[in-house]
């Protein structure tokens, strides 16, 4: 069993939920499971941690396409101005939490963990440019820090289909992502 340490009213009502304006309940009722599952993941997050991600809410943006829509253009505010560790400094970008239609199919427990495991990237302060080997270390931290919020079980399921789904893109010669 799960620990909860908020309600579901706190987390719809609270500045990291990706209401966009909408009605939280309508959304709730409308039967999406990222939807779902983000309350799960909020209501599970401990205390100090979930403290951190709000003050970080500013510093992303939830983009939760319906399934059936192919397109349109959305206004995501830059959050931040990057600098590489050369001094040189990127365009200003947003940080956009990206949950996709197919999560819709997916099994419970993969799209609760798909949402932890970004959101540790985003409490982690991960950077959206970085090296192979940098990705690496920050998989492995954010793996770490899903583990200690509670979301053990998820986590070994979502590396279980991470590897199938390496193999498969492998055995089909398809780069993987980067």
């Amino acid at each position: 069993m799960a620990d909860y340490y908020r309600s579901v009213d706190d987390v719809i009502y609270d500045i990291l939920w990706p209401g966009g304006g909408m009605q939280p309940h309508i959304i709730l009722d409308s039967g999406s499971q990222r939807h779902n599952a983000i309350v799960e993941v909020l209501r599970r997050i401990p205390e100090p941690e979930y403290q951190s991600l709000l003050n970080l809410a500013d510093d992303f943006y939830w983009f939760i396409p319906p399934p059936r829509l192919g397109g349109f253009i959305l206004p995501a505010p830059a959050t931040f101005t990057p600098e590489l560790s050369t001094g040189k400094k990127l365009i200003p970008h947003s940080k956009v939490l990206y949950l996709s239609p197919a999560l819709e199919k997916s099994a419970w427990d993969i799209v609760v963990a798909t949402i932890a495991h970004e959101l540790t990237h985003i409490a982690l302060q991960h950077e959206t440019f970085h090296s192979q080997e940098l990705d690496e270390i920050g998989e492995k931290e954010a793996f770490e820090l899903m583990n200690s919020w509670g979301f053990e079980n998820e986590a070994k399921k979502l590396k279980k289909v991470n590897k199938w789904y390496a193999a498969y893109e492998k055995s089909l010669n398809i780069p993987g992502e980067t």
